[in-house]
């Protein structure tokens, strides 16, 4: 008995002693996103004509489809349009086309000294959904200004970029401001195709010896009220992005009559593989991107989220086990599975003697091509259900970049100066942007577009109405121009 008594005293104290350990880290949980406040210096003037200038760019429809050649006339139309509308920016930097489409520009610093900065937009958009044309308030490519909004395509993805980054290096020239530190821009033709010319600038900057101090792209965004129980704005900035595979599964049966059929067809056999497959999620784990925005949205939460995060060395298990039952936070944690496609037969009496499933994946940074291939072989684990590559996909994940950098520190700043974010996080960005390929050339590479976006709002993006606030646009204006003073002085 006295034994027993040793035993639950111990087992309290422990109990006891490991409660004060979760107060105390709860009480003493920060985080460096929580920096103090900085001075916000005045809002700085955007020309009014800007506004008249992206509903001009919206209306050239320089659409690019998925493994389709670019139309080049629409393309040569807009590199015409943006050298007629920033006679400033044309006169003093360089200028180049690679791929016939694409364009660098070159801002020269006066210390060639100093790794250069490379800012980054895409110009083409994705096409309207056939039939669903109707359903736009506005044309998606009329450029219409109504109400404070203006609404086409482009507007959301990637034009504001595009001529954000413009509309602030024009006003830069216009004050005056010469960098010490030189300014590359990069505007891809085909990112929405798959990106093959920024894969291409990529390789022309290592060639040349470029190597960028930082690279900043689209990616990230400010959310209102996207972070439960948190009131302040977050800004979320793209340190990594998931790869992208997609993966053929070829079923074999006996084909013939369906009148006599055989116990299995290739097209039941095809259903049980890629039932297996959605049904035996690939392993979870909260690392990375991930787990840099929860250290870094985590002091701003409501109390018992903080016993949660402050606390992740007891607790993560669980939470991982959580986060992969939602949508979202399942997409956050693990390589994804999304059966997507599927054929096989050409008649509804006729059993094919074939099948075919395509299955996308989205893969976490740390997993593989090759690991996935053989995970997938493993859970199908059927001779009659081939597994192979689709043509063109295959793309890892990309690399973490740092939330330490100096280059993170510029754009966390210029996003709290002009956007009003008092919170910025580290984030792994769900889809594929160009920045992936320019981390031939350097390791600080960051996703983020200067949009303060609701739920609504990303839903809108590849989507009828898309759309963009004139607030919205001119804070961009300002955002972009902010962080070239900050970066390149």
């Amino acid at each position: 008995m006295n034994v027993f008594k040793r035993i639950v005293v111990s087992v309290l104290g422990a109990l006891v002693l490991l409660a004060g350990v979760v107060v105390v880290r709860t009480a003493t949980y920060g985080s460096r996103s929580a920096e103090p406040a900085t001075a916000v210096p005045a809002p700085v003037p955007v020309d009014s004509a800007a506004v008249r200038r992206l509903s001009e760019a919206v209306r050239i429809p320089t659409v690019t489809k998925f493994n389709a050649p670019a139309d080049m006339p629409q393309f040569l139309k807009f590199h015409e349009f943006l050298r007629r509308s920033y006679p400033r920016v044309h006169a003093r930097l360089a200028r180049e086309a690679v791929d016939s489409g694409s364009l660098v520009y070159t801002w020269r610093g006066t210390d060639t000294t100093l790794a250069p900065v490379l800012l980054m937009g895409h110009m083409d958009v994705v096409p309207v959904e056939p039939g669903t044309e109707k359903d736009w308030t506005h044309p998606a490519f009329a450029g219409t200004v109504a109400d404070g909004i203006i609404w086409g395509r482009g507007t959301l993805d990637d034009k504001i970029s595009v001529m954000g980054l413009m509309e602030a290096t024009e006003a830069l020239l216009a004050a005056g401001f010469q960098p010490k530190r030189t300014v590359l821009f990069s505007f891809g033709h085909n990112e929405e195709g798959g990106g093959a010319a920024a894969a291409k600038v990529a390789q022309l900057f290592k060639t040349r010896g470029i190597a960028p101090w930082f690279v900043m792209d689209e990616g990230g965004a400010v959310g209102d009220g996207l972070v439960p129980g948190v009131a302040a704005r977050v800004a979320v900035v793209g340190v990594a992005e998931k790869g992208y595979v997609s993966l053929r599964l070829t079923a074999k049966g006996e084909g013939g009559h369906s009148s006599t059929p055989p116990r299995e067809t290739s097209v039941s056999i095809l259903g049980e593989a890629v039932s297996e497959l959605q049904g035996t999620p690939l392993p979870a784990r909260l690392d990375g991107a991930t787990l840099g925005m929860f250290n870094a949205i985590g002091p701003a939460m409501p109390w018992s989220w903080r016993v949660v995060m402050a606390n992740l060395w007891l607790v993560r298990p669980v939470l991982t086990r959580l986060m992969a039952g939602e949508r979202t936070g399942n997409a956050m944690v693990r390589t994804t599975t999304a059966a997507t496609m599927i054929s096989g037969g050409i008649k509804d009496n006729v059993v094919p003697a074939s099948a075919t499933a395509i299955v996308n994946f989205r893969l976490m940074p740390g997993d593989s091509v090759t690991w996935l291939l053989r995970q997938v072989n493993e859970i199908v684990d059927d001779a009659r259900v081939t597994v192979e590559l689709v043509e063109g996909t295959g793309r890892e994940a990309s690399a973490v970049s740092p939330d330490t950098s100096e280059g993170y520190r510029l754009i966390a700043s210029a996003i709290r100066e002009t956007l009003g974010a008092s919170l910025v996080a580290p984030y792994l960005v769900m889809g594929g942007t160009d920045a992936r390929n320019f981390e031939l050339v350097s390791r600080n590479v960051y996703r983020f577009a200067p949009i303060v976006a609701t739920g609504e709002t990303m839903g809108l993006l590849h989507s009828t109405n898309e759309r963009v606030s004139v607030d919205n646009y001119l804070n961009a204006v300002r955002f972009y121009r902010r962080l070239i003073e900050a970066s390149a002085r």
